[in-house]
């Protein structure tokens, strides 16, 4: 046998143990559950051997198509680390979803639907909502309640972000524009412990 003869048989030959070893190491390492009738299956066409003249063969392969069969991706650990909170603030309602949460870090996504200016002020109280302290009923007394956070008066149709820290306990919301409180812009929002 020739050496060029030898080469063409050996080559095809290795290719091909070359394509099935790295076929094989995409196989899963534990066993396919049993697939449907309906299921993709994988085929691979055999190489054969197609003499072109009778003193020089020639290997052909024969492309093979793999199927895949869909995978389940597996769901992202849920976001501890970051809570989100949307805030609605309108003439003259706070809405925030959900109204309650689990301690942590929290961003709340303030949207003023208003058309007048609104604030968004942060409250830790046990009191009612309705019943936090006021100064000259018009707004509340800052100084006698638990005010956690705050985004100062921003105009109608615009949105602001507020990132903070919160423990469990009982909170309000609420704008503190002169007369907005007494108005009803406030909401009563729970932060639970993490269990």
């Amino acid at each position: 046998m020739s050496p060029s003869l030898k080469w063409r048989i050996v080559l095809p030959a290795g290719l091909l143990l070359v394509a099935a070893s790295a076929l094989a190491g995409c196989s899963p390492s534990k066993p396919a559950p049993t697939a449907s009738p309906s299921a993709a299956t994988t085929a691979t066409a055999p190489a054969t051997t197609t003499p072109s003249t009778p003193s020089t063969p020639t290997s052909t392969v024969a492309p093979s198509t793999t199927a895949t069969a869909p995978t389940t991706a597996t769901p992202a650990p849920p976001a501890a680390a970051r809570l989100d909170v949307a805030v609605t603030l309108k003439d003259f309602a706070v809405v925030a979803t959900p109204a309650s949460i689990t301690a942590g870090k929290v961003t709340f996504a303030v949207q003023n639907a208003g058309v007048s200016p609104h604030e968004f002020v942060i409250v830790k109280s046990d009191l009612a909502p309705d019943s936090l302290p006021q100064v000259n009923q018009k707004t509340v007394d800052e100084k006698q309640v638990q005010v956690i956070g705050k985004v100062e008066p921003f105009d109608g149709g615009s949105k602001r972000e507020l990132a903070l820290e919160l423990q469990p306990g009982r909170y309000v919301l609420l704008c503190n524009i002169p007369s907005h409180y007494i108005s009803g812009m406030y909401t009563a929002f729970a932060v639970t412990a993490v269990q």
